[in-house]
């Protein structure tokens, strides 16, 4: 059962919807002085009634002239029941007409027909008008609604009526699809001593006093400083209420037509694929470039109409269009929107949003599954993810709906798991592949006589190819391992290398490592120095990229900036290391050096780098063993 159901009102101009609200409530929703005046609603008016200590009905009077369609466009969006107004001395009119084709585009489901001013026409008559309204209604989302006999002179009406209207609060859903909010601002103003207010009803989620909600199209942040719900101050405000939002932002900032939300998610977009529903009676074709007034929640945008292999749409006809729009707009798929004519404004068809992101002449399938819609979010995510209900925002599904397809997405080898809470789309991993192997090769390539390339090197040269979409350290260990599980490339150390690549030495390049390795082995455990394998006969540039190959090769043993010890060298001094340790806790360098028999400035060059590689640790004059 609902708490709180919003019910708005539709009709023509003069034909009693301000006065049947003020009946009903007891408020005036005639708010400006020159409605007062005129004797018509200009802009949206609000009231509300409550039926006990949880539940109260929102009313929102929308106008009823032409001229201010784009009003009542703006109170519809929330609306749960419309009370359609029909005069009984008048009947349907052009305006009604127009105001049911709106609604029916915008997904309000349920309503209910009132007749008012019953108290000037006979009984015949309002039986005349009743026949007239269920004939007229036989076809709309309105067929077989309640039709209501009504005089504000008579209190039995309004027990009738809220009695329908009651009934209302239990048939209505009351699910909550996502966690994030949303509320279209459709009015701004000021108060003394409180700042900025804006008004809206909230059509997704909750807002907290306190809270801090995005602003879009600014993309600020902005705090809740108070919440009102029909002048009562309130702590929280959930969906489908009527709000009105004191913010910690100046009134400058804010302009009827903006969204307000919990989701970072939302992004602004110019074009978007809509199915669009024409209406019966459109006075010409809708031409392909044509034009047009686009109305969504509470913005009203100027866009030109794409029509694929059409030059027109005539009336009555459904198909899938796309909209470029002169200004950005910020929505979710199955969203629901109206077009009207630029000039003459008329209201032309209306429908939902199919894909908030479309491609300029790539139309979406209305039918798009969840999965699809899934996908496009995570792609758009462009990096690894971990699964969080915040992704989902934007989407018009359940949370379950969405974990499900996200399941089938992993299945169907649509989604790649990274790590145990880490996934990434294949689109994604292909393209990060495809540049770490063609930086990897262009490695090899520039670099024939070197066995790979410092990993960290290639992460570096990676990210600036991305640019905005760096790579972590964390996720770029997890492409390395899924690289080397799928046996694409190999791991020594901290090099990368192709499994594929082979390092082919010349008769002279095999000569000048020769020597290096011949001379370091001849100086057994003393350390040997790098500028001694450097000798004048050969170029110095390939001397030292020999070199460094057989350091990487781990033929060579790096101890220090200036010194190699040869592999089999290396092993007995880390060997006589270990030994002593089994049976002493502390290493003097005299030790070290009578165990090796060699110089005290090798034994502690060798010392040093044990210390630099976490083996011993240095106390005072001695050593530890640390692992």
């Amino acid at each position: 059962m609902r708490d709180t159901l919003v019910v708005g009102t539709a009709g023509h101009i003069d034909h009693g919807k301000t006065s049947l609200v003020k009946h009903l409530t007891g408020i005036d929703a005639d708010r400006l002085a020159d409605e007062k005046r005129r004797g018509i609603t200009i802009e949206l008016g609000f009231a509300y009634l409550r039926l006990n200590d949880q539940q109260l009905i929102s009313f929102v009077d929308v106008p009823g002239h032409e001229r201010f369609v784009k009003s009542m466009l703006a109170g519809a969006m929330g609306m749960d029941v419309v009370m359609l107004v029909v005069a009984a001395d008048e009947g349907f009119k052009p305006q009604t007409y127009e105001h049911l084709n709106i609604l029916s585009h915008l997904n309000v489901k349920k309503g209910i027909v009132v007749i008012t001013k019953c108290d000037l026409v006979t009984k015949e008559d309002i039986e005349y008008k009743k026949a007239e309204i269920h004939d007229i209604l036989q076809d709309t989302f309105m067929a077989g609604a309640p039709i209501v006999e009504y005089s504000i002179k008579d209190d039995n009406c309004k027990r009738a009526l809220v009695e329908t209207l009651e009934s209302y609060m239990i048939d209505i859903d009351t699910e909550v699809t996502h966690t994030s909010s949303r509320l279209s601002v459709d009015r701004v103003f000021s108060m003394k001593g409180h700042g900025t207010v804006v008004t809206g009803t909230l059509i997704e989620g909750k807002i907290r006093v306190g809270e801090i909600i995005k602003h879009y199209p600014s993309n600020r942040d902005i705090r809740v400083k108070g919440i009102q719900v029909h002048g009562e101050n309130v702590e929280e405000a959930s969906f489908g209420q009527r709000v009105a939002l004191n913010l910690a932002v100046d009134k400058e900032y804010i302009e009827r037509g903006d969204v307000l939300s919990s989701s970072d998610q939302m992004r602004k977009t110019q074009i978007v694929d809509v199915r669009l529903k024409t209406d019966v009676d459109i006075d010409a074709p809708i031409k392909h470039w044509q034009r047009l007034r686009l109305y969504h929640g509470t913005r009203e945008i100027l866009c030109r109409i794409a029509i694929k292999d059409q030059k027109s749409i005539g009336e009555n006809e459904e198909l899938i269009v796309q909209l470029r729009l002169e200004s950005p707009l910020f929505c979710k798929i199955n969203d629901p929107i109206i077009i009207r004519n630029f000039s003459p404004v008329i209201t032309l068809g209306g429908g939902r949003i199919v894909n908030t992101l479309a491609k300029k002449h790539a139309l979406s399938d209305a039918d798009s599954s969840v999965d699809e819609e899934v996908l496009k979010i995570l792609e758009n995510i462009d990096q690894p993810f971990e699964i969080k209900d915040e992704i989902y925002h934007s989407l018009p599904f359940t949370m379950e709906q969405c974990m499900n397809a996200f399941e089938r997405l992993i299945q169907n080898g649509e989604l790649l798991r990274m790590s145990e809470n880490s996934y990434a789309t294949v689109k994604w991993w292909l393209m990060v592949e495809n540049q770490f192997m063609t930086i990897l090769m262009e490695f090899h390539k520039d670099n024939a006589l070197r066995s790979g390339m410092d990993r960290e090197t290639l992460r570096s040269k990676l990210n600036h190819i991305l640019k905005f979409n760096t790579i972590s350290k964390g996720d770029y260990g997890e492409i390395i391992s899924k690289l080397v599980d799928e046996k694409k490339i190999e791991i020594t150390g901290q090099l990368v290398k192709d499994p594929n690549h082979k390092v082919q030495y010349s008769v002279r390049e095999k000569n000048i490592m020769d020597r290096q390795i011949q001379q370091v082995t001849k100086n057994d455990l003393k350390p040997t120095a790098i500028n001694e394998l450097i000798i004048q006969n050969d170029p110095k540039k390939l001397q030292e990229e020999l070199l460094y190959h057989l350091i990487n090769s781990e033929i060579l043993v790096k101890i220090s900036e200036e010194a190699v010890l040869s592999k089999n060298a290396y092993s007995k001094c880390r060997k006589s290391l270990l030994d002593h340790f089994e049976k002493h806790e502390f290493l003097a360098v005299a030790e070290f050096r009578d165990l090796l028999d060699i110089s005290r400035k090798a034994s502690v060059e060798i010392l040093e780098h044990f210390d630099r590689e976490n083996l011993t640790k240095r106390i005072e004059n001695t050593r530890i063993l640390i692992k």
